[in-house]
């Protein structure tokens, strides 16, 4: 619940759906998958496990990976992509949408469809920072 939610405001927000339970089911039906193939090569059975913990790595892996690496949270950043910007909701006159411009050819791109020649000259965007740490 620490990355949810909005990137300047610190109270966590629960994901709609459980991701994490989805998440130990989907990589439980791999294992037994996996397990399967390898008997029909071999004839051996194997143990198949997961785990909540383990899905919640996998939904989480670049907030998990700065966590465990620095052992500091990212906090909540909204919609943005926490390794590359612009990769996130953006309101518009008739809505919201969403960007991701998430390489330097893409980035090009978008500056050419959303006719803003100027952001290229912008000191902003010389290079695509970690967004939770702007």
């Amino acid at each position: 619940m620490s990355i949810t939610g909005q990137r300047n405001d610190e109270t966590p927000v629960k994901v709609g759906p459980p991701v994490t339970d989805i998440t130990a089911g989907i990589l439980g039906a791999m294992g037994v998958l996996a397990a399967y193939s390898h008997r029909l090569k071999t004839g051996e059975g194997q143990l198949v496990d997961t785990s909540l913990y383990e899905a919640g790595i996998v939904q989480t892996y670049f907030h998990s990976a700065i966590f465990l690496a620095t052992g500091e949270s990212p906090g909540p950043i909204g919609s943005a992509h926490i390794m590359s910007a612009p990769y996130q909701a953006f309101p518009t006159a008739d809505g919201w949408i969403t960007v991701g411009a998430a390489n330097q050819a893409n980035w090009l791109r978008l500056v050419e469809v959303i006719e803003a020649p100027e952001l290229l000259k912008d000191e902003r965007f010389v290079e695509n920072s970690v967004i939770a740490n702007q």
